[in-house]
């Protein structure tokens, strides 16, 4: 088991140009900053790559709760 974040995947199909391509524009890139976001909570998704796409399986959900603002 390998718990990891996906950020975008590569078909299959595609070449090695266009592997290499991405490889290098991925490697290239960065990012200081990439906005906010509320996060209200966690999802454990199973993922399996098959020959008509991907099958993706809800595992689990965990609640966030707000962070409380603290007193001034």
């Amino acid at each position: 088991f390998a718990p990891h974040l996906t950020l975008g995947r590569i078909t299959r199909s595609a070449g090695r140009l266009q592997v290499e391509t991405v490889g290098r524009i991925v490697e290239s890139s960065v990012v200081a900053v990439l906005g906010a976001q509320q996060v209200t909570a966690v999802h454990f998704i199973r993922s399996e790559l098959r020959p008509g796409g991907p099958l993706y399986t809800t595992l689990g959900v965990i609640p966030l709760r707000a962070a409380e603002t603290p007193p001034a």
